[in-house]
């Protein structure tokens, strides 16, 4: 007849006068879509029986752990975290502690030390304990290295110092009590601080010019009973290590009575010296009769002595004429 009639899927109308499938504002895609979705749902439901009829179950692989990845893993790259020495600034001879800490790379690590001064020396250690005996400004420089080869480096500054410096600081010197009094403990209290890299607990102390009685030793706090009043003028010397001294003095009265008077009087020899003299005496009187007393029961007993009687010869016959 002369109309031409265009299929359903260009113009959306049905054969025949029927009523189109399609609304007329949807796109071919639009009415494609639905019908993937349909066949899959069927095929997915097909497969399923299939496998539940034959008895066969899909494999499941578990996901590996970090640990089984290995070497898929890719690890931090090596870089060193602290390079330090400790202190900084250290005396000759001084404690010196030099740390490396390393992180990333492959552990265990190598560690070495280049640079270092007089004193130390480099080991295979992340940390070293050394004394050093040159006073300069260093700079050292630390290396670690991992066991795929890797290496990283770092520098720190260190200076060393030969620790001369001011004398000794002498912050008090006093007697307690005072005045002191013959036969009494007197203290005499000294303190200093060092000023130069002897450290102030090794810091040495003397007395000079104590009363009699009375004697240094190398302390702090030095118990002293005089024995001689009078007035004494004291001094405290204090010494660091280098030979470097300070020195003060006091004022100490001592009253009282002397106790053992030593020094001759006007009149002739002192007390102590007339009872040695007399004590000297009286052993030597006394060695002197036990001698004797020796001698005399060593000689053996004499015996009585016998004279002997005079004998008159007999008469002879008389003589002729006579």
């Amino acid at each position: 007849m002369g109309t031409q009639i265009s299929t359903r899927w260009d113009l959306g109308v049905g054969e025949r006068g029927h009523p189109p499938l399609y609304g007329p504002g949807q796109s071919t895609r639009g009415r494609i879509l639905p019908s993937v979705l349909l066949l899959s749902i069927v095929l997915l439901t097909l497969s399923s029986a299939w496998l539940d009829s034959s008895g066969l179950t899909p494999a499941v692989r578990a996901l590996p752990t970090p640990k089984q990845l290995g070497s898929a893993l890719v690890s931090p790259p090596l870089r060193i975290t602290a390079f330090t020495p400790t202190p900084s600034t250290v005396l000759i001879l001084g404690l010196l502690n030099i740390s490396l800490n390393a992180t990333g790379g492959a552990p265990p690590y190598t560690y070495w030390y280049r640079d270092l001064p007089p004193g130390c020396r480099s080991q295979n250690e992340s940390s070293i304990t050394c004394y050093p005996s040159s006073a300069q400004h260093y700079e050292i420089e630390g290396t670690v290295n991992d066991t795929t080869g890797a290496q990283v480096n770092a520098t720190a500054n260190l200076t060393i110092k030969n620790g001369f410096g001011k004398a000794p600081a002498i912050q008090s010197f006093y007697a307690w009590p005072a005045p002191g009094a013959v036969g009494k403990i007197t203290y005499l209290v000294v303190s200093a601080v060092s000023q130069d890299g002897t450290p102030t607990s090794v810091l040495s102390y003397a007395f000079i010019d104590l009363p009699p009685g009375c004697g240094t030793f190398n302390q702090t706090n030095l118990s002293c009973i005089p024995n001689e009043p009078g007035v004494y003028k004291i001094w405290a010397r204090v010494t660091d290590s280098y030979a470097q001294f300070n020195q003060t003095f006091l004022f100490l009265n001592v009253t009282g009575n002397a106790s053992n008077p030593t020094q001759p009087s006007s009149g002739g020899l002192s007390a102590v010296t007339k009872e040695y003299i007399v004590a000297g005496v009286g052993l030597l009187v006394a060695v002197v009769v036990v001698v004797l007393v020796l001698e005399f029961l060593r000689k053996p007993p004499s015996k009585p002595s016998v004279e002997p009687t005079p004998t008159t010869p007999p008469a002879g016959p008389p003589r002729p004429g006579g």
